[in-house]
């Protein structure tokens, strides 16, 4: 806690009632006012008590040992019978202990009595207890105006939990009202109060948070808080407040002394709120003065996110590696660079100064090139990665790949052990669409793309391998700010290990083997490597995802999925055609092209100007490509996708090379060249 207030805030109640017992300019006038009334109330609760006692008595008699055995207490009750009814005999005097159904009868009773006296008085008290609060502020000698504007104590307050927790506030309104409290705790919580105080503290710790609110409504008014900045206010010092609240809710729950308590707590509610406001205050002048740094807010573990914490230890298990990685382009005369460049394990960004240098010079914009790379050569299962790019304005970013994407095989043993990772979301619910969306050894990548104005971004990556049995999701947002902002995006996937070789047969892989078996006398083992069958469509599941997002507003969803059951017949013996393939064919390779945004302009009206004459029907021979143009917006910025299935990934280079060339002015030759 701060060094303004007290250590432990339920100390405030102590220290109200030392106050208001030991101030006679408090509690003098505040008697003189209630005596009288207070007499009357006592006189009509000691009739009462006296007329129902033997009633009550009964009740309790018999609905308590009832309720005991209906709620599952009998075990409990009957021993703390015993226990409250046997004195030891060895003693030289008897203790005179109350049998504990006597004890019950008595609490009960004196609450009816309290309840009474607190309906005679209930004016009167409200006038003390706001009495009680202004005097203790009054004294202590600072003007109104001193209770300045709310200013916020912590770098990081959870401002999210405390909209969530304005959300939930009606509701804990309605708990508790005055009427709901008579129901949980005069019927619902009757059958534990056979248990000595046990049904009091329970009370106190349902009222504790929403109590200790109310003791600082008039601290809120006088600083003038929002209900945002109150929940806010609440949240970042829940626990002191549940605290507080709690005591103070105890103390009035105890029979007739209660009523004194509820005027102390009022007391101790204004002095927590004039020392709460001392930091504020100071605060507030360091901000100004110095500009010093705030405190962390720290929240303490609960039982949820203990939970989560045990979740995410066991889902180790099943990811091996997450990377993540961060590339902040900007431009500064005439030459772009990266502030920000930081990447973790599998993840790893190159960006040569060379390549960016000459393709500046080349360009009208700032340009740099930025390659994603992969340890080994490609991504195994489970693996997951993260990347944030962002474009600062008037900078071009070319980002680009050393070779295809390899997507290595779903690992069907336990990955390694104590490694520390986590499964990455995608953006929204529908990355978990397709079968199988969420089972373990899924290999994830989630990219986010950030377009300044009079920026561009350049993506022309290589295709997407996946080897057999692999399963790969992949998720890419662009979001271009401005219509200014230009973007070339290319995604495409390959069948596959298409291209295996294997040795001739017969051919000894290892020198040792060219012996004769005769010289060695025994018979040599066989390195000789088996056929094996191109890699056609194998894997098990693909998805892609891309989300085009024009001025903060979604434009374009584009999703390619393409799965196949893992167990099911691959086809004739020695075919090895799988379902994917036979739905595919003839085709091998599909690609997509996304274009929008000045700097893509050339490209789009040499496409629509070479698609309009195209005429769709039925056609005999299939040719190597086969491609279709859409326009998603008519701009500006106009963004036009284009899908091309080819036999083969050259098929796609070839026809792309001199579709893109007018980007050379945009990239330079050699960045372009080095993309197709």
């Amino acid at each position: 806690m701060p060094e303004e207030t007290l250590t432990f805030p339920p100390l405030y109640c102590v220290v109200g009632a030392y106050r208001l017992l030991h101030d006679a300019t408090l509690w003098r006038p505040m008697w003189a006012k209630c005596s009288s009334a207070a007499k009357q109330a006592g006189m009509v609760g000691f009739v009462w008590a006296l007329l129902t006692w033997p009633i009550q008595r009964l009740f309790v008699r018999y609905f308590m040992s009832a309720s005991a055995s209906v709620t599952g207490f009998s075990a409990l009750y009957t021993t703390i019978v015993h226990t409250a009814d046997i004195t030891d005999d060895s003693l030289p005097f008897t203790i005179p202990l109350p049998s504990l159904q006597t004890f019950a009868t008595l609490m009960f009773v004196l609450g009816q009595v309290h309840a009474i006296m607190e309906f005679w008085l209930r004016r009167k008290l409200r006038e003390c207890r706001n009495t009680a609060y202004v005097q203790t502020v009054r004294s202590r000698g600072k003007p109104a105006d001193w209770w300045g504007e709310y200013v916020e104590e912590f770098s990081n307050p959870p401002t999210q939990k405390a909209i969530k927790d304005a959300k939930k506030q009606g509701w804990y309104l309605k708990l508790a009202s005055p009427l709901v409290r008579f129901i949980v705790l005069k019927v619902f919580l009757l059958p534990i109060d056979f248990v000595p105080f046990f049904g009091m503290a329970l009370g106190a710790a349902l009222r504790s948070l929403s109590y200790g609110r109310q003791l600082h409504t008039s601290l809120f008014e006088a600083k003038r808080m929002s209900p945002l900045q109150i929940e806010l206010w609440i949240t970042e010092r829940q626990t002191a407040y549940r605290s507080f609240g709690f005591a103070a809710a105890l103390m009035e729950r105890i029979p007739l002394v209660g009523m004194v308590f509820s005027i102390s707590n009022r007391i101790g509610a204004a002095m927590w709120a004039h020392d709460l406001e001392k930091r504020q205050q100071r605060i507030r002048a360091s901000s100004l003065s110095s500009g010093a740094q705030l405190e962390e807010f720290k929240t303490k573990p609960t039982l949820k996110k203990i939970y989560k914490q045990v979740q995410a230890g066991d889902e180790v298990q099943e990811a091996q590696f997450n990377g993540e990685g961060l590339a902040v382009l900007r431009a500064h005369r005439g030459l772009a660079m990266f502030t920000h460049l930081s990447f973790t394990f599998p993840l790893k960004l190159i960006s040569p100064a060379a390549s960016s240098r000459i393709a500046s010079l080349a360009s009208t914009k700032a340009v740099a090139a930025l390659y994603i790379v992969g340890y080994g050569g490609g991504l195994v299962s489970g693996d997951s990665v993260e990347l944030d790019i962002d474009v600062g304005q008037g900078a071009c970013a070319v980002v680009l790949t050393q070779g295809s994407t390899k997507v290595f095989k779903t690992r069907a043993t336990a990955p390694t052990q104590h490694v520390s990772t986590m499964h990455t979301a995608s953006l929204d619910s529908t990355s978990a669409a397709g079968a199988g969306a969420g089972v373990g050894g899924m290999t994830r990548q989630v990219y986010r793309y950030l377009i300044r104005p009079e920026a561009t971004l350049v993506l022309l990556p290589d295709p997407v391998t996946c080897f057999a049995a692999a399963r790969y999701d992949q998720v890419q947002r662009f979001d271009l700010r401005s219509d200014t902002s230009s973007l070339v995006m290319l995604d495409w996937i390959t069948p596959g290990r298409t291209a295996v070789c294997h040795p001739p047969s017969g051919v000894r892989v290892s020198a040792l083997d060219s012996f004769p078996e005769a010289q060695s006398g025994a018979q040599m083992k066989d390195y000789t490597t088996p056929p094996r069958l191109p890699e056609r469509w194998k894997f098990d599941s693909y998805r892609s995802r891309n989300e085009v997002r024009l001025r903060t507003r979604s434009t374009a969803r584009d999703v390619l999925l393409l799965e196949q059951h893992p167990d099911r017949d691959h086809g004739p013996e020695g075919v090895g055609w799988t379902e994917l393939a036979r739905r595919n064919y003839p085709y091998d390779t599909y690609a997509t092209l996304f274009l929008a945004g000045p700097d893509a302009q050339p490209l789009i009206d040499a496409l629509s100007a070479e698609f309009e004459p195209i005429q769709i029907r039925p056609a005999t021979v299939h040719p190597p490509v086969v491609w279709s143009l859409s326009t998603v917006e008519d701009g500006p910025p106009q963004l036009v996708v284009v899908r091309i299935a080819a036999a083969s990934a050259a098929d796609v280079r070839e026809w792309l090379r001199p579709r893109l060339a007018p980007l050379e002015s945009v990239v330079g030759r050699d960045l372009l060249k080095q993309a197709i």
